[in-house]
């Protein structure tokens, strides 16, 4: 009868080791499962210490302004690390993005504010009195131009670092520490410490008719349902099969079925709000449309959330979705067996710096239209907090792993810090000692995790 009892404990046992087992196994097939579980822990983490007890919300961090505060001021930084998730899963870095940011920013409201008179004076040599004489006009460009000036910039740095660490042969992190400090140079020599770049012209505006607006709304609002059912219909397939993770599969399918749905009622809202009155015509600010406060929700919500949603999830579907993203993943794994393979490496690389360099521009033009100014320090410090929120994320240092949805939640779970620890009164001094602890925790979780694998 001990027997018994003994063997079945033993068998009770051995089907709960094996159990934790399998759970660790789904578990590490995830790229997001260790950033979902570290942005629920701090969640969970900041709801008791900021627990009021009565009224809604219960707790200061659920509480509309913080939540607005979190994402609205994460947008930029949470827009390079799309680009940097795709360059670090290839296996290299990009540690001048916060000066991309900045002189792509410079380059935006120079364009916006001086025309092509006040790009062409940034030659060296070249001063007002020539461009004059050349008849080159200062008066400011239109703003698909002005933005156009600005992406092609952050995508010609991003081309720069790629050929440099193509040619050289030199560690991605000495080459892009190298133009970071070189880039941030150019920007200074521009507008030297202690003054600023300030667009000063009259607000750039669209006028559109309202049927315009309608129709762009049904446009965008149908694209995003296509985008977002495709996905969901991989993620879908991706539950279905056992022998895969099914943590990540899941937070895709809920988050795209939580952005389906928000698309579709903003939709709404907005052929809500012009079907009134279709004769008159609608001015539309161009700062507000790239990062202008949401005027159907009460907190500081902006719409530069929306364009970082939107990038997240074109981006998701490129990556793990499409031929390209396969080659991504397989140059970050083994470099040696993808151009065995053929999938040519050089190219992935660079066409990832760029892709790099083009978002960066995105979060510059962003903030930019936010602040209207640019001043000689804009993005400073944007890099070393994008790779520690990315690697928070799930992405592996050593490349070959990694997810654009993860870096989104370790982004979410910095600037989370940085609220929760002013609401309950800890120094924001201490801010960055806890990312760095954190993020020393996730990559020794997601190294054993991947090694597991």
């Amino acid at each position: 009868m001990a027997r018994e009892v003994a063997f079945g404990q033993d068998e009770g046992r051995s089907r709960l080791v094996t159990y934790i087992e399998h759970a660790r196994e789904l578990f590490g097939r995830s790229a997001e499962s260790g950033a979902i579980v570290g942005f629920l822990s701090v969640m969970i983490f900041f709801i008791i210490t900021t627990w009021s007890g009565g009224g809604w919300p219960p707790a200061q961090i659920l509480d509309g302004r913080s939540i607005a505060s979190i994402i609205t001021n994460a947008t930029s930084q949470g827009i390079i690390a799309v680009g940097v998730t795709m360059l670090m899963i290839s296996g290299e870095f990009d540690l001048s993005v916060g000066s991309t940011l900045g002189l792509s920013a410079l380059m935006f409201i120079l364009a916006a504010d001086r025309g092509p008179g006040g790009l062409v004076e940034l030659i060296p040599g070249i001063s007002e009195e020539r461009v004059l004489d050349w008849g080159i006009s200062y008066a400011g460009m239109g703003g698909l131009a002005a933005m156009a000036v600005s992406l092609a910039t952050g995508a010609l740095l991003g081309l720069i670092n790629g050929l440099l660490l193509v040619w050289t042969r030199i560690p991605s992190f000495i080459v892009t520490l190298g133009t970071l400090y070189i880039y941030r140079s150019i920007m200074l020599n521009i507008i030297p410490g202690g003054t600023i770049a300030r667009y000063l012209r009259e607000p750039i505006t669209w006028e559109f008719s309202p049927i315009v607006l309608i129709v762009m709304a049904v446009v965008i609002v149908a694209l995003l349902v296509a985008l977002l059912g495709y996905s969901m219909r991989l993620n879908w397939r991706g539950l279905q099969k056992t022998n895969n993770g099914r943590f990540g599969p899941l937070f895709r399918l809920s988050l795209a079925g939580l952005a389906l749905i928000a698309a579709v009622v903003a939709g709404v809202l907005v052929i809500i709000g012009f079907a009134g009155d279709l004769d008159t015509t609608v001015s539309a600010p161009l700062f507000e449309i790239l990062n202008g406060k949401l005027g159907f929700v009460k907190e500081n919500f902006r719409s530069s959330i929306i364009w970082w949603g939107l990038l997240a999830i074109i981006f998701t579907i490129i990556l793990n979705h499409t031929s390209y993203g396969n080659a991504v993943f397989a140059v970050g794994g083994n470099a040696q067996a993808a151009r065995a393979q053929g999938i040519n490496v050089n190219r992935v690389k660079v066409t990832n710096f760029v892709i790099s360099g083009t978002l960066a521009a995105v979060a510059g033009i962003m903030e930019a239209a936010r602040f209207s100014v640019v001043e000689p320090l804009r993005g400073q410090g944007y890099e070393l907090d994008v790779i520690a929120a990315t690697v928070i994320g799930g992405t592996l240092l050593t490349g070959g792993y990694g997810s654009i949805f993860g870096s989104v939640l370790g982004i979410l779970i910095a600037f989370m810090l940085k609220t929760g620890l002013v609401l309950i009164g800890v120094q924001a001094d201490w801010f960055r000692g806890v990312l760095g602890m954190i993020m020393i925790g996730a990559v020794i979780i997601n190294t054993n995790v991947r090694r597991q694998r």
